[in-house]
């Protein structure tokens, strides 16, 4: 599929995730359940080279719950931002970001999905402004 241009990833779920494994695959995006695994990703070496290398990242940041009155999607930015700043310049790594819910999306109403994915907007769009802070 690379070789006929198609972005290719690997997605892996949370508590199961080996950022080592997912790179050697040698993805375009590496996918992951963020919401609870985030802090793991940040300390890895093998995530953070695929990211210094162009690598895209889709955060699973938005949790799959059937109420997500609870999860406040500045917090989950704010998490988001303070754990990524210390794997370098996070101008360049909002811009190789994706937002994504976690897994069990497919488990949701249509209206708890739909709330899930405003979630993921907002928080991507706090993460594009980071992106566009520095172009």
């Amino acid at each position: 599929l690379q070789a006929a241009g198609v972005l290719v990833g690997i997605h892996c779920c949370a508590g199961q995730t080996s950022f080592q494994a997912m790179c050697q695959a040698a993805p375009h995006i590496l996918s992951f359940d963020a919401y609870q695994d985030l802090e793991t990703l940040c300390a890895d070496p093998y995530a953070r080279t695929f990211i210094n290398e162009g690598g895209l990242v889709a955060f699973g940041l938005v949790p799959t719950s059937s109420d997500l009155s609870r999860f406040d999607p500045t917090t989950l930015f704010t998490r988001w931002l303070l754990a990524c700043t210390d794997m370098g310049d996070v101008s360049q790594l909002a811009a190789h970001t994706l937002i994504t819910a976690t897994c069990g999306l497919g488990l949701l109403s249509l209206a708890q999905a739909e709330s899930t994915f405003h979630s993921a907007q907002h928080i991507a769009a706090l993460v594009k402004k980071v992106a566009l802070n520095t172009r």
